[in-house]
């Protein structure tokens, strides 16, 4: 009944009690994912979820998102500003700061998202086929909407071609230790064919729904760690 905050707080709760990875923990951290999701949609503030940023003399999007560790593309998408961004003084800004970290049990073939220290979301996943996806801690180097796939013999697919594995977003990973060198073809990205996730089939990368990867693109910023685990 739109009562998102009340059933996220009732969700997060359950989590806390029952066996992660079970039906019965998946379905609650689905409720959680929806509900928070219709927070930020819905520029929600109440008990410290999101806050209003008034925007000082010499403020501009980059410095604010950094600030506040959120995106660029989350503040554009809840405070419905023009593609170029522009902002004024005054304006009052919904952001979604947090501490974020993204955690990935290849066993349990599951992706939740932490925020503070507390889960905020988690999706189903797909992961390498034949141990090809490592047990490391990555970052997220760069965040990409409806990016071109080349694959390792150079053929180029761009979005939306037949051939293009890597669905609607894509979020690279670099080495924790070298968080300025994006790994070559290596990340979380969406899939054109959502009955892989969950398998084990691609070559390394972490495969998502393209509506679940979406959400990981509007909320994660740049630098987000990315813990991966059996």
């Amino acid at each position: 009944e739109k009562n998102f905050a009340e059933s996220a707080a009732r969700a997060g709760a359950l989590l806390e009690k029952l066996t992660s990875g079970s039906e019965a923990y998946r379905k609650a951290l689905h409720y959680l994912t929806q509900t928070n999701w219709q927070r930020f949609l819905g520029r929600d503030t109440r008990n410290g979820f999101g806050i209003l940023h008034t925007v000082a003399p010499g403020e501009y999007l980059g410095r604010i998102t950094r600030k506040n560790k959120t995106t660029i593309a989350a503040v554009a998408k809840t405070n419905k500003l023009r593609r170029s961004g522009n902002i004024i003084i005054g304006q009052k800004l919904f952001l979604l700061p947090g501490e974020w970290q993204i955690t990935v049990s290849k066993k349990k073939r599951l992706l939740e998202l932490s925020r503070n220290g507390k889960i905020f979301m988690g999706f189903d996943v797909g992961i390498g086929r034949k141990g090809k996806t490592p047990n490391a801690d990555f970052v997220i180097s760069d965040r990409l909407k409806h990016p071109t796939y080349v694959t390792t013999d150079g053929r180029v697919f761009k979005h939306g071609e037949e051939g293009n594995e890597l669905g609607d977003y894509f979020l690279k990973l670099a080495s924790s230790g070298k968080p300025d060198r994006p790994l070559s073809g290596y990340g979380i990205h969406g899939t054109p064919d959502e009955t892989t996730v969950t398998r084990s089939v691609s070559n390394g990368c972490i495969r998502m729904r393209n509506a679940d990867v979406e959400k990981l693109y509007y909320i994660v910023p740049v630098g987000t760690p990315v813990v991966i685990r059996d």
